[in-house]
Formats: structure tokens, sequence, C-alpha cells
């Protein structure tokens, strides 16, 4: 009798639960999330575009203290199906709870809720990443939210839950907990689901099975970075000219010789060059010279037979 009890109550404990069944740290406490009014709860079916952006967190019951609000998805494929890894997607300390309730429409209707907020502009130890389940199985993830109490949280275990959040993959919440002595300071929590319509492998195009999704089989491939454009064949990282491009293999002309002034002849191939040429400009004679000193002889002998 006293077993048929028992069961009856960890039955009406599992189904009462807000967070996944199985998910541990577990809580029977809803946390009220909310995507631009779309209520993310009770393991509703999402469009992912639409939880690409942080949701409103909020409670029904005001919360004394500082929280943090961890977001995990806790079905992400992996190379041994059917097992699945976890990926955090989300952690913010340093939320309190607004000093008065607002009513929060939603898609699940009106609530009078008190909203989580940053007051203090807490840096996220991680910061948000939108669901982006690929199209591997399973092509339906649970992402879970849970609600820490970590009012009274030492140095060292602040500094334990910052280097847990610093592993994304297969994050798991309980030990990155454990870590900070948080165990048992879980008070709310809720999930909902984003599901990739599939098929299972479209648009992969690794191989693998790597895709760009949430998944732990592979590492996503990444973009060159950007930087100062380059010259094909430089080597050395110069920038090209505004408006000038350099087809690959080509080399830039080298200046060309200076052009001659113009009646100036060049000297044949092999000839002789002048040794001098200021002496040889100081003992040439202009012509203007030489008609002066005609002139100057004739004058001089007409003087003479006068």
């Amino acid at each position: 009798m006293l077993s048929k009890a028992i069961a009856v109550l960890a039955a009406a404990t599992l189904t009462s639960a807000a967070t996944p069944m199985g998910f541990m740290p577990a809580s029977n406490t809803p946390l009220i999330v909310s995507y631009g009014g779309i209520s993310a709860l009770d393991g509703v079916n999402l469009p992912k575009d639409s939880s690409q952006v942080m949701p409103t967190i909020a409670t029904e019951q005001q919360l004394k203290g500082q929280y943090a609000v961890i977001m995990v998805d806790i079905d992400v494929p992996t190379n041994q199906p059917p097992k699945t890894g976890t990926l955090l997607h989300w952690l913010q300390t340093g939320l309190m709870s607004a000093d008065t309730p607002v009513t929060l429409n939603t898609t699940a209707g009106p609530k009078r809720v008190f909203i989580m907020q940053n007051r203090m502009n807490a840096a996220a130890l991680a910061p948000y990443l939108g669901p982006n389940p690929p199209a591997r199985e399973p092509l339906s993830h649970r992402y879970t939210f849970v609600a820490v109490d970590h009012t009274t949280i030492t140095q060292q275990g602040l500094m334990a839950l910052s280097g847990a959040a610093q592993n994304r993959r297969d994050f798991n919440v309980m030990n990155g907990l454990m870590a900070a002595g948080l165990q048992d300071k879980v008070v709310a929590g809720n999930f909902f689901r984003v599901t990739n319509a599939g098929p299972v492998g479209a648009g992969q195009g690794m191989p693998g099975g790597g895709s760009r999704g949430n998944s732990t089989g592979g590492a996503p491939m990444q973009p060159m970075p950007s930087g100062t454009p380059t010259t094909p064949g430089t080597g050395g990282g110069m920038p090209s000219m505004p408006g000038m491009t350099t087809a690959p293999g080509m080399t830039m002309p080298m200046p060309s010789t200076p052009a001659q002034t113009p009646g100036a002849s060049a000297p044949p191939p092999g000839g002789a060059q002048p040794s001098a040429p200021t002496r040889a400009g100081a003992f040439g004679l202009s012509p203007s010279i030489g008609v002066v000193s005609i002139g100057l002889c004739l004058a001089g002998s007409l003087f003479l037979l006068l």
C-alpha cells in the first residue's frame, strides 16, 4: 500500500514538473518565458525565427535577491545516435525581480508577473544563442530554462560558474551548479521546443554528417577573416591602388627612361661622349659675339683714316 502511494506521488511530481522529464536539476515551479508575446512554456513548439532574440523572463511570485537564468539545449545530435549531448545557449547572472507586477500578454493568455531585470547591466557569462536545430536526429530539440538563486554565491563559486560556461558543448547544468555551490538553489524552470522540418541530412553538404546547427558532430566552417585587400603576387599585404586591379600572375611595369628633350639627338650606340661638357661650352663662340667683333674692327679702321 505504501509503495503504491509513493508511485502515485512520483507520477504526480513528474506530470507537474515544469522542466522536462528526467532533466536535472528539476523544478515544479513554472518560469515564465516569452518571446515578444509568444509564450514558450510547457514544451510548446515554436518557430525558429521567433526565438532568435533574448526572451522576457518572469515569475508569478516576486523573488528576493539575485538570480541566474540558464538555457540549455538537451537534444544535441552526436556521432553515436541515439545518444544526445547538450549545448549551453545562455547564462545570465545578476537578475532581480521588478518591484511591481505587470500584465504580460502572451499566446497562453494574460499573466500577472514580476519581470526579472538586469538592473546592474551584468555581462552574460554565456551570451544568448538562438535555437538552430540541424537536420539530424533528433529533429525536435528541447530548450530548457532554470532560474537559480545566487544571492549568497562566493567569489570562488562565481569563478567556477563562469569557468563552466566557457565550454558550451556538453554543458552539464547540475555539474556547473555543484561547482558553484548552487545545486539546491533552483527556484523555477520551463522548456519549449524548436523542430527542424527535415528531412534528415537536408542542407548539410559537409562530410562526416557535420552541420551548421546545434550539433556536436563537428565544428562549423569559419569564414576567412576580412582585412585589407592585397594585390595577388605582391606577397607583402600592400593595399591595391583605388580603381586599379592587377590580374593574378601579372607584374606592374617598371618606370621607363625619361623622354629626351625634343630636338636633341642621342649619340649613336658606341659613340663617344664629351669628356668635359662644361669646358666645351666655355670655348665655343656664339654667332652674335662674332658680329660684334667685326663691327668694332671696322670702326677702328675708319677712325685711323680720318
